[in-house]
């Protein structure tokens, strides 16, 4: 529940600020680069070798979608709306 307020009232900062949803996600990522002993830098593009099922991955794919159904305000985040996309930087 922490990791989601926290997940959540990032995103809706980042929102307030103007931030188009490119720099949102860039800073997601330096935010979190600075944890986990020697950084995290998490994806959810599949590495070879790697199992989706590895915990820091399934965290990230539960962050990710808190952040992007915060940032869009949306409750379905299986789809985001083309002019979210279309805004810009």
């Amino acid at each position: 529940e922490a990791l989601h307020a926290a997940t959540t009232a990032v995103a809706a900062s980042m929102r307030a600020n103007g931030l188009s949803p490119e720099h949102a996600v860039i800073t997601l990522k330096e935010l979190l680069g600075g944890h986990g002993g020697e950084g995290w830098f998490p994806s959810l593009a599949e590495e070879s070798g790697s199992s989706p099922t590895r915990p820091t991955a399934l965290i990230y794919e539960h962050l990710f979608a808190w952040w992007v159904e915060s940032y869009y305000e949306r409750r379905d985040v299986r789809t985001i709306p083309a002019r979210a996309v279309d805004r810009g930087s």
